[in-house]
């Protein structure tokens, strides 16, 4: 996977939109995303940082410079939250005792999510390339798509994609290959 600061940029400004203004004591998750990007988001301190909001990875070990805390951690920070939280949950190293957690606290679902990150990933092709440029990528992915009886593109690809050709301010059949399509 090749991680570029507006992937971070971009995460960040959707959970921020989907969360709103955070109260003292919130706090929300999500389990969505696959275990490279959560550990990517939790290692990128100066792109992904959702303003007022702690965001920690939870894994299998504690590890503060890379943002990550053990379920253990997770629920002591539930019950006595020094800011706002937001859980990126690594549902494959996570482990056990995360129960409490799903049933008491937000949860930010994939769909929503993808949406909004999407968008916000569309915008800045659109101001970086052109709208132009927007209307291929956004018709690529629907391509892309449409072969989903051969091929299948997850929401994480379709945000990737669009985030790679904004980040590298090129055309974006360069990027085709990201979706199974091929130039």
């Amino acid at each position: 996977m090749i991680w570029t600061e507006l992937h971070g940029r971009l995460m960040a400004e959707a959970f921020e939109r989907i969360l709103g203004r955070p109260e003292l004591g919130a706090m929300a998750f999500v389990r969505c995303l696959p275990p490279e990007v959560v550990e990517a988001l939790a290692s990128d301190c100066n792109g992904f940082a959702p303003k007022e909001w702690l965001a920690r990875r939870v894994a299998d070990v504690d590890d503060l410079d890379r943002r990550t805390i053990t379920a253990d951690r997770a629920v002591e920070l539930r019950e006595a939250p020094p800011q706002p939280v937001l859980l990126l949950v690594d549902p494959t190293r996570a482990g056990a005792g995360m129960d409490g957690i799903y049933s008491a606290t937000r949860e930010i679902h994939e769909a929503t999510l993808f949406r909004e990150a999407s968008r916000l990933a569309l915008g800045t092709i659109t101001r970086r390339l052109s709208a132009e440029q927007r209307r291929f990528a956004d018709r690529a992915v629907k391509k892309a798509q449409g072969h989903g009886q051969r091929h299948s593109i997850s929401p994480w690809q379709k945000f990737d994609f669009f985030v790679r050709v904004a980040a590298e301010s090129r055309h974006p059949g360069s990027q085709l290959h990201l979706l199974g399509l091929w130039p």
